[in-house]
């Protein structure tokens, strides 16, 4: 299961890196997957905003 929710997070960074899925957006998806697998405020869950938070930064 932990790597099901690597996969998730990151899959997410990289169609946001390569322009597929708008940051906004990505947010909200992951905040759907978090809640649905119960790792909000996780680790895992907080190093995926983090990440998201230095591509916004890139923009």
């Amino acid at each position: 299961m932990g790597v099901e929710l690597g996969l998730g997070a990151v899959l997410i960074q990289a169609l946001v890196r390569r322009g597929r899925l708008p940051l906004e957006e990505a947010r909200g998806v992951l905040e759907r997957i978090a809640h649905r697998r119960g790792w909000l405020g996780r680790p895992i869950y907080e190093e995926a905003l983090r990440v998201l938070e230095e591509l916004q930064g890139r923009d």
